[in-house]
This record gives structure tokens, sequence and C-alpha cells, in this order.
């Protein structure tokens, strides 16, 4: 829902605060003041992310001086945070801006690897983000609130998610988790711009990770981020771990089963083995739960 543009009150605002045309113009990035002469004349209308400069510039609140009927979509967030759409793709980390274009004219949404970093330029959570989203897309907010959240599944996703959970402050920088995962491998294995594609889609996982055994990758990951390794690994891979497990259970010598199969019925070392995937395997259970909270 795009802001109301009232040239009455600007021009009035304008007088009140005193406020020179040129010194507007500065405060926009303009060298002189033709454009905002325009916009005061009603000549023309001010693109909508430079609303939040030119209502500071006046001394005003945006949201007094240019009041919104309902909720934002995705493009007035973007706005709202005075980003012009060209400038998105270095946010992102594509090469142009069609994914933000696709996804604020309701036709493709946003790649779950494109949700943290833009909550974070916009200034907004990430609910906030995907509610804004389904508003792009004719939802309602009351939908958004009905939705099921979506998990992160892929590694990009679940990269993302957990840097979007931290701190801006506090986030690892790519060449931190590169360190992280040669530091598993005792060798330079992944390069700060792989792990940047890796967590970004720029990318398929793939083609990045072609030379990165995926238990070094995993163990890095969760040295980083202070999640189970287990976290990292797709869902199938965690079912075929646990496949693999109980057929090692039962092919050893010391596993002794109760007649009727019971927990019980297992060795002490064989119970402890079985404990501790199944504690790694909660860990990593409780991470997805919290995605959702």
């Amino acid at each position: 829902m795009q802001r109301h543009i009232d040239v009455e009150r600007l021009k009035l605002v304008r007088r009140i605060r005193d406020v020179r045309l040129q010194d507007i113009a500065e405060a926009l990035g303009y060298s002189a003041h033709t454009q905002v002469s325009a916009w005061l004349k009603g000549d023309a209308t001010p693109p909508p992310e430079k609303l939040p400069a030119l209502a500071e510039a006046l001394g005003e609140h945006i949201d007094d001086l240019f009041p919104r009927d309902g909720e934002p979509d995705l493009a007035d967030l973007r706005c709202d945070a005075g980003i012009p759409r060209k400038d998105v793709p270095v946010i992102i980390g594509t090469r142009s801006s069609v994914p933000i274009r696709n996804a604020e004219r309701g036709k493709r949404r946003l790649d779950p690897a494109f949700v943290g970093p833009l909550a974070d330029a916009y200034g907004v959570s990430i609910n906030e983000l995907l509610a804004a989203q389904d508003r792009s897309f004719g939802g309602s907010e009351t939908a958004e609130t009905n939705r099921p959240p979506e998990l992160p599944t892929s590694l990009a996703e679940k990269i993302s998610y957990l840097l979007g959970r931290l701190p801006e402050g506090n986030r690892p920088s790519d060449a931190t988790i590169a360190g992280a995962i040669n530091g598993k491998a005792g060798a330079d294995i992944i390069r700060p711009s792989q792990v940047r594609a890796l967590r970004t889609g720029q990318q398929p996982s793939g083609e990045v990770l072609v030379h990165v055994p995926g238990a070094v990758l995993h163990e890095g990951l969760s040295a980083v981020f202070d999640v189970p390794a287990l976290y990292f690994q797709s869902n199938d891979e965690m079912v075929r771990q646990v496949v693999e497990t109980i057929r090692f259970l039962a092919q050893r010598e010391d596993v002794e089963l109760h007649p009727r199969g019971a927990v019980e019925g297992l060795s002490g070392p064989m119970l402890a083995k079985l404990n501790e995937l199944l504690d790694e395997a909660r860990k990593a259970e409780d991470m997805r739960r919290r995605t959702v909270e």
C-alpha cells in the first residue's frame, strides 16, 4: 500500500520548518533543487524510495508526513528503507534485480537465501518481510498468520536462517566460515567466495562443494554456529544415518535384544551409541522447531 503524498502539506511543512530547497535537494542526493521544486509544484511525484529522506530533511516522521492505509508489501518495505531496486543485487548477491522485481510484482517468491539479508537491509524482522511478501502476492495478514511457516531445507536456507537469527554485529563473515571448515579439514579446501556462493544460492551446492567432504563441511558449520552438525545434513542423509546405525547395532555380537525388542535389551555400549545418535537427532529437531517460533 503506497504512501499518500499531499503537496500542500509538503509546502506548508517546508515553510514552517524554514528549510531551503537546496538543502532538501542535497539531503536527497541531488546537486540542484530543480527536482524538489517540481515535487512541491505538483509537476512531478517523488520516487517512493526518496520519501524517507524527504521526510527527514523536513524534520518529520515519514508516517506523519506520508501516511499509508493498510500494511506494506515488499516494494513498500524497500522504499521505506530508502533503497532503489537497482541497489538490491548488492544486498542479495545477485547480478540483477530481477528476483526482487518478480517478488514485488507477485510473480515469483524470493529465494529463502535472500530473506535474511533483505530483512536486515529493510530494518524489519524475517516474519515481517514474509508477511509483506504474501501481500505482494495478494495474501492478507490473516492468511500469513494462519500459514504454517516454511522450514529451511536446503543448506543455503539453513545457513541464511542461522545468520538471520544473529545480531548483525555478531554474524560470522564468509572468511570466518571458510576458516572454520578449512580448520576441520586441516587444509584450504574452500574459499570465502565459495561460501558466499553457497549461502546465497548463486551456484548449486554440488558445484561449490565438489572438493569439500560433507562431514568436514558440517563439522565446520557446526563449530561456527554452535548447532549440531546433523542440522546441516539433508533429511534423506539423516534417515540414512539412522538406518545404517540400526544395521550396525544389529550386526554387533554384543547386542543382546530383549525377546520383545525392548530398549533395555541393548548392552551398555550400544545404548550409549544409540543415545548419542538420538541426542544429536533431538538437538537437530529442536533447532528446526525454533525456526517456527
